[in-house]
């Protein structure tokens, strides 16, 4: 028997506004303390991360069933509101943009007509904190926000554009790792400054073995190859910024609490080992707050997938 250490557990029955209530902090971070969040939910095809994401939206307004990415969209704009609305907050502007990852191309499920593949840059830039790297797609395109409703309009438009494919598991799932990003600007009175701050909700594609069609199916078996190769770098992402937060650990205890930085230490965390670590290499290396949802299946004969998930997980919790 197998037990993993994981900081929350939703049993099948937990509702979507309590899972919301655990990742409200995150949200709440990112209008109010000008930081940037990630939140991505990681699993087996056909485990419910789309339903945990995205859910359904009732008509007029919220619904029972909505899910992390509609619920947050209102929490951002209603704390806006309240900022603006005791003053606190001068100004603040949202911007929304939808990518899709697609056999390690980026496309943008926005963009009018057929979107390409964009390019993944690399910007320097100098900040209070010293020079660092920030990580952005070329020609990504952009659309200011000033409600929840607006996000879902966009995110119902691109969401049409997603490559979708009947599995074993699933009748319609996700052949795609799905990134929807809010880039906030926010001038507070406090600072009289603009921070800038962006917030990512990430749909990864399922994790999949592979089966008697994919041998089959060559469209098919090059989707399964694509996904599985990116949440392999993933894992491999993930398991040594573990391994270099253990050496931390170890190093702040031998030096009487001093915490050197990660870069004083030896790992190397492959981020260009696929597009989606790329992407995502600002929310995993630290002065980020990211949540990772890990959806697993209680069905015996998905035992080992779900012995795989709660094992990332587990290792999330270490980073």
């Amino acid at each position: 028997q197998l037990s993993h250490r994981l900081d929350k557990v939703f049993g099948e029955d937990a509702s979507q506004s309590e899972v919301f209530e655990w990742v409200t902090p995150a949200v709440a971070d990112v209008a109010r303390r000008g930081v940037h969040a990630t939140i991505f939910a990681y699993g087996q095809t056909g485990t419910g991360k789309t339903h945990t994401m995205m859910g359904d939206i009732g008509e007029g307004g919220l619904g029972d069933r909505a899910g992390i990415i509609p619920r947050a969209a209102a929490a951002l704009f209603e704390t806006l509101g309240a900022g603006a609305a005791a003053m606190s907050i001068v100004r603040s502007t949202v911007h929304c943009s939808y990518m899709q990852i697609y056999g390690d191309r980026v496309m943008d499920m926005l963009a009018d007509g057929r979107s390409g593949s964009l390019a993944v840059r690399e910007t320097p830039f100098s900040g209070a904190r010293g020079s660092s790297k920030s990580i952005f797609v070329q020609g990504l395109s952009e659309y200011q926000v000033t409600s929840a409703g607006d996000v879902l309009s966009l995110v119902a438009r691109g969401d049409a554009a997603r490559a979708t494919r009947a599995t074993d598991h699933n009748a319609q799932s996700s052949r795609s790792h799905a990134i929807l990003q809010l880039a906030l600007e926010v001038e507070s009175v406090e600072t009289g400054d603009d921070a800038k701050q962006s917030w990512r909700l990430v749909d990864l594609a399922g994790s999949e073995k592979w089966s008697d069609s994919a041998t089959h199916d060559k469209a098919l078996a090059s989707e399964l190859r694509a996904i599985n190769k990116s949440l392999s770098a993933l894992g491999n992402c993930i398991a040594a910024l573990a391994d270099l937060a253990t050496q931390q650990q170890g190093a702040a205890q031998a030096e009487g609490g001093r915490v050197q930085s990660r870069g004083s230490l030896r790992s190397h965390v492959p981020y260009r080992d696929s597009t989606l670590t790329r992407l995502l290499q600002d929310a995993l290396g630290g002065g980020t707050r990211a949540v990772v949802i890990a959806t697993a299946s209680a069905a015996a004969s998905a035992s080992d997938e779900t012995n795989s998930t709660l094992a990332f997980a587990q290792r999330a919790t270490r980073v």
